[in-house]
């Protein structure tokens, strides 16, 4: 791999993983904005929030087993084409329902960068230099909950709290013409010949693991916390 294509590729994969970030972090601060304008209660916003949420978990259910279907660079494409006019739309959103519904399919449109960066990091990177990889993203997932409402913030002040919408559809624009040059990491001869509901069915069998079901409550029990501050936070 080239330079200059590495550099590029931990880049994007970088911004891919700030989407989750990018998404709930730039709402907090215009929460009495948008509920004003709709003359809502920033409860009723907050559900927005959680819309969101809802799509960033569901989205990479179904467009992980999607790249290893049909590789990497098309659902992607899709995904983060998706995050752009779902972040558009939300900006020119006529009533809280229409926010909120917007909210969710801009979820599920981050969902791709999130859970394909990771497999396309696997994919192009092995050993240590796939550990570096891990470490830089994971920084910049860190980093990504602090800038986001600065950013947000500020936009606001600026062209109101549409302007942070039209950012984060910006964003989305420029991580879509990113991702159209981004190479093919999964070839023909390594993807699943598996029918997509057959892996759906998987996720029984892992559901019914008990193993993984104390993993995932371990880890709920610290994202509620997390989570729930950052629903509330603002409202304070």
């Amino acid at each position: 791999m080239e330079r200059n294509y590495k550099i590029f590729l931990l880049v994007l994969l970088g911004a891919f993983t700030a989407f989750a970030p990018l998404i709930n972090n730039t709402l907090g601060p215009i929460l009495g904005l948008v509920a004003k304008h709709f003359d809502s209660t920033q409860a009723v916003v907050n559900i927005g929030f959680t819309a969101s949420m809802i799509g960033l978990a569901a989205g990479q259910l179904v467009l992980g087993p999607l790249s290893d279907k049909y590789g990497r660079r098309r659902p992607l494409i899709l995904s983060v084409t998706l995050f752009f006019l779902a972040s558009l739309a939300v900006a020119f959103s006529t009533s809280m329902e229409m926010f909120i519904a917007l909210r969710f399919m801009q979820g599920v449109g981050g969902a791709g960068g999130i859970v394909i960066s990771r497999s396309i990091a696997a994919d192009n990177f092995k050993g240590h230099e796939l550990m570096t990889v891990i470490a830089i993203t994971g920084t910049i997932n860190g980093i990504a909950p602090i800038v986001a409402p600065m950013a947000s913030g500020a936009m606001a002040d600026i062209s109101g709290w549409q302007g942070v919408f039209y950012m984060l559809a910006a964003v989305g624009l420029l991580m879509a013409i990113g991702t159209y040059h981004l190479r093919e990491s999964l070839p023909d001869g390594r993807r699943t010949g598996r029918p997509l509901f057959a892996t759906f069915r998987l996720y029984g069998t892992v559901v019914r693991n008990k193993q993984y079901i104390l993993y995932v409550l371990h880890q709920c029990t610290a994202e509620v916390i997390l989570f729930g501050n950052i629903a509330s936070v603002w409202s304070i």
